[in-house]
């Protein structure tokens, strides 16, 4: 009983070392996912959060969409 506990014991390691061995080399040629990430920016007007390239900048303040732009604009005049 204990022989058998060991062997599959052994197994189970060698099958783990050899599935991490394989999983890191073909990660290769992958990218970093942190370097693919975009800056998120907070909308002035209603706090959501919105991609700095799809966001619409005035000054340094960002906004969602157009509108809120300039829903905030007439607030603040």
């Amino acid at each position: 009983m204990l022989r058998n506990l060991i062997i599959i014991a052994a197994v189970i390691i060698v099958f783990m070392i050899l599935r991490k061995r394989f999983s890191t080399s073909g990660n290769t040629g992958k990218t970093n996912p942190v370097s693919n990430s975009t800056h998120m920016v907070q909308c002035q007007s209603c706090d959501t959060y919105v991609p700095e390239t799809e966001a619409v900048r005035e000054g340094k303040h960002f906004f969602c969409c157009q509108q809120h732009l300039r829903d905030w604009s007439d607030r603040t005049e």
